[in-house]
């Protein structure tokens, strides 16, 4: 999971440090989904992704195969939550390949502003 995120985070991050889960949560729903239901579930997934990689990272909380993780009004064990986090990534680098070269983010900027904003 860490790893998943972190490769999501170069994505939809750049190098700011401010409102970084909220930025992460919207920029995966706004660039993979398309109706408000799905970039609202999107969203929640991200968040949680954010959130859970964070709590591993720093050590302020031990995941389990059955710890349950609540997301998007449903709660799942961490090792069906995880593949959910694999696929939500690998959306985003199929569309991110699949994106003209000219829509490439110049360095220090977010893949995700270069191609949405351009």
């Amino acid at each position: 999971l860490i790893d998943l995120v972190i490769a999501a985070e170069s994505i939809y991050l750049n190098d700011s440090k401010q409102e970084q889960r909220y930025k992460f949560a919207m920029r995966a729903a706004a660039y993979l989904e398309r109706t408000s239901a799905r970039r609202a579930e999107a969203k929640a997934l991200a968040g949680k992704a954010y959130d859970v990689r964070s709590d591993l990272v720093h050590g302020s909380k031990h995941y389990d195969g059955n710890t349950e993780i609540a997301f998007a009004g449903k709660k799942l064990p961490f090792k069906q939550f995880v593949p959910q986090v694999e696929n939500l990534v690998r959306q985003t680098i199929q569309k991110v390949l699949s994106t003209p070269d000219t829509k490439r983010p110049s360095r220090g900027s977010a893949i995700i502003d270069s191609i949405l904003l351009s």
